[in-house]
C-alpha cells in the first residue's frame, strides 16, 4: 500500500494507517483434518485529521496439505482472490475454499476485501501554527512554528469481573507511529517521546506505546505506591520550524500483542519502519 493520498488543499499528505491488528489464528476445520493457519492484515487509509476514509482486509490461507478444502468465516465484501483463480462457495458469512497447491510444501489462498466496521484503534492528529490550533488546509504551505499531535486511542474495551468487581479492559495492543520530516522543509525538530534520527536529507521520528495498557491496570487507583506515577503515554507531539509546511504519509503500524523484553531492546525494525517512509513520496 505504498501510496499516496493528497488533502483538497493538495500540500499535506493524508495519514496512511497501515498493518493494524496483524493477526494469526488457527483457520476452521479443514475437511480434511490437516493443519491450517489464517493470519490476517487490515489497512485503514485517514484522512490528516484522521478520519477513517477506507478500509481493506488481506487475509492468508494457508495449508500443510497440498490439496485441501477449509471452512472459512468472513464479513467482508468485495472478496477476491489475488493470488490465483479459486473462488469460495458463499452461504452467508461462511465460505470454503478449496486448495489445490501441487507443492510438497502446502497450499495458500490470498484474498482481500473491505468493510465498514470501526478499527479497534482511533487515531487523531491535530495542528497548531505559532501557537493557534489550525485544520490541515490552513496549515498546508504555511511557514512558522508549527506543532503535529498524533493521539492513539484503544477501542476495543469489555467488562471483565475480577475479584467480584466488574472492570473495563481492553485488549492489549503495541502501535508504532512513524513519520518522515524532511530536512528542507522542518529544522529544530523536538518530540515529547519516541526517538528521532537523520540521515541528513529526513529526519525519522518514531513513537511506540500500549494504548489502553493504563486503563487496565487502573494504575492511578491500584493503590500501589509508585504506580500512579507511571507514565504511558498515548499520544506524541512535534513540534519544529516548518517552511512551506508539507507532510508526506504518517504510518501507524498495531499488533494485538504486547511486546517482548527483547524486542523493547531492539530498535532496528522501527527505524527500517521509519526509512521505507521515504518511499511512499
Amino acid at each position: 500500500m505504498r501510496k499516496k493520498i493528497y488533502s483538497r488543499a493538495g500540500r499535506i499528505g493524508c495519514l496512511l494507517l497501515a498493518v493494524i491488528f496483524a493477526v494469526s489464528w488457527p483457520a476452521a476445520a479443514a475437511a480434511s483434518g490437516e493443519s491450517t493457519k489464517k493470519d490476517e492484515t487490515v489497512y485503514v487509509n485517514l484522512s490528516a485529521s484522521g478520519t477513517v476514509e477506507s478500509t481493506t482486509v488481506s487475509d492468508w490461507l494457508h495449508s500443510d496439505s497440498n490439496a485441501v478444502r477449509i471452512a472459512d468465516r468472513s464479513n467482508l465484501k468485495n472478496i477476491q482472490n489475488v493470488k490465483s483463480a479459486e473462488q469460495p462457495t458463499k452461504t452467508g458469512d461462511s465460505l470454503t475454499w478449496t486448495l489445490n497447491g501441487g507443492e510438497s510444501d502446502g497450499a495458500d489462498i490470498y484474498y482481500d476485501g473491505t468493510t465498514s466496521a470501526a478499527p479497534p484503534l482511533k487515531v487523531s492528529l491535530s495542528y497548531t501554527l505559532n501557537g493557534k490550533s489550525v485544520t490541515p488546509e490552513q496549515i498546508a504551505g504555511k511557514s512558522g512554528r508549527v506543532g503535529i499531535r498524533i493521539s492513539l486511542k484503544n477501542t476495543d474495551s469489555r467488562s471483565v469481573n475480577v475479584g467480584g468487581r466488574n472492570v473495563v479492559m481492553y485488549t492489549p495492543m503495541t502501535a508504532v507511529v512513524a513519520a518522515a520530516l524532511p530536512s528542507d522543509t522542518f529544522r529544530n525538530v523536538s518530540i515529547s517521546k519516541g526517538k528521532m534520527i537523520s540521515d541528513g536529507n529526513n529526519q525519522f521520528v518514531t513513537f511506540l506505546c500500549m494504548p489502553g495498557l493504563s486503563e487496565s491496570l487502573d494504575l492511578k487507583n491500584c493503590g500501589v505506591d509508585g504506580f500512579d506515577t507511571i507514565d504511558l503515554p498515548e499520544s506524541l507531539e512535534i513540534t519544529a520550524d516548518a517552511r512551506d509546511f508539507t507532510l508526506g504519509s504518517i504510518a501507524v503500524a498495531a499488533t494485538p500483542e504486547l511486546p517482548s523484553e527483547d524486542d523493547l531492546k531492539s530498535g532496528e525494525s522501527m527505524e527500517d519502519m521509519t526509512k521505507d517512509l521515504t518511499h511512499y513520496n
